[in-house]
């Protein structure tokens, strides 16, 4: 009997009903790159423009409803195209997109008790490399040239000996009371890779309405460890960190506005959201819009998401990759789950990129620097949030 955890499938837990959503049997799957595509079932490559991908958004109507499960992942460098003139190379994946034939709630096991996650090999950023980017960061918002700039690390650390995907799987998802709204995975065989996300972050949410759909978006900005004395309080009470909030919100409403013009209208500016060790503030931002919407035209207008690059969206984009070693990748990116009447896309924070054929763990780390920041707490923040998610793998 073929264990589908073996095989290419993709799982989703949904928060409300305390159950993971397994996605299987692919009919349809590919990933894509600027002058090719490579078919994920049968491994074959073919000349493919992501122009002619970006084409194919455009014939996809939100008003659509998936009998079977639909799955793409946009890498954050798939939103160059949109944003930046960037170059991107031929080596860079921009898309990976899955319809699956099967689909059922899934009970997993229970998970390893030993830890997944070789914390002794993590190499991470220090704190000299850390201040010389702030620094320059910093340069750039006292020229004006930017508002808040989300600056992001790239950790890597080695898996411990013979964890195979299915143990990291098991073991994350054993983590019921820890995992966010937008927890998912993906497991591609042929890229030898599980891509991991704990995220509470959702890029857009499509909720039908009689003669319209209506479409939420939900930034995260600021961070505090919940061992803080009266931490929720001091979130609220921060300046520091309601400024950054309140500048994406405003970046959000530009954005959506995009989408035929429409008036958004924010439905709270700030709340409490908790995470694994962590409290952040977020807001929630609606928009309505005819039933004539494409996928292209919410990933046109939004993508990637403004919490994780900053403000100006175009220009703090350009920022990030003179000073970024290395590509954001499936972090940073979205994940977009398209079936029936769920059409959600996350934020891909809290998101690792697991690569079996280097039994590695790349992680990714960072947080909006304004004006206001100071370089220790930020780096701090960093700890942090990497502590958040190494917590679930590596908890007995």
């Amino acid at each position: 009997m073929i264990n589908i955890l073996d095989t290419l499938h993709s799982s989703f837990y949904f928060s409300d009903k305390k159950k993971h959503l397994i996605c299987y049997d692919p009919q349809i799957a590919y990933i894509y790159y600027k002058d090719h595509r490579i078919n994920l079932i049968t491994g074959v490559q073919e000349q493919y423009s992501i122009t002619e991908y970006i084409k194919e958004l455009k014939s996809k109507r939100i008003q659509k409803k998936r009998k079977f499960p639909q799955v793409t992942h946009f890498f954050y460098e798939f939103g160059h195209f949109f944003n930046t003139k960037v170059a991107v190379d031929d080596k860079t994946p921009l898309v990976a997109t899955m319809i699956y034939g099967k689909y059922r709630f899934y009970k997993y096991q229970l998970g390893l008790k030993k830890k997944i996650i070789n914390k002794e090999t993590i190499n991470k950023i220090n704190f000299d490399s850390y201040k010389e980017n702030f620094d320059f960061i910093q340069d750039n918002l006292k020229a004006g040239n930017c508002y808040q700039v989300n600056f992001t690390t790239k950790d890597s650390s080695e898996l411990n000996d013979s964890t195979s995907h299915q143990d990291i799987i098991e073991k994350f998802y054993n983590s019921n009371k820890k995992l966010s709204a937008y927890a998912h995975h993906s497991y591609i065989p042929y890229l030898n890779k599980l891509f991991l996300s704990n995220s509470p972050e959702c890029l857009f949410q499509v909720y039908e309405k009689k003669n319209h759909f209506s479409i939420h978006a939900l930034p995260i900005k600021g961070t505090i460890s919940n061992k803080v004395e009266n931490a929720k309080e001091v979130l609220l009470k921060s300046m520091k960190n309601q400024g950054e909030l309140f500048m994406i919100i405003d970046l959000l409403r530009n954005d959506l506005s995009k989408i035929h013009l429409p008036a958004s209208k924010v439905l709270f500016k700030k709340k409490i959201l908790e995470v694994p060790g962590l409290y952040h503030l977020y807001s929630r931002i609606k928009v309505n819009v005819t039933k004539e919407i494409t996928l292209y035209d919410l990933i046109n207008a939004l993508f990637p998401g403004g919490s994780i690059t900053g403000a100006p969206k175009k220009k703090v984009m350009e920022i990030i990759d003179d000073i970024e070693v290395g590509n954001r990748g499936i972090y940073c990116g979205s994940t977009y789950f398209d079936f029936k009447n769920i059409k959600t896309a996350s934020i891909n924070i809290r998101t690792a990129d697991i690569d079996f054929k280097k039994n590695k763990c790349f992680y990714g780390t960072g947080g909006g620097i304004t004006l206001k920041s100071k370089v220790k707490e930020e780096f701090e923040e960093i700890d942090m949030k990497r502590e958040s998610f190494y917590t679930l793998l590596n908890k007995k």
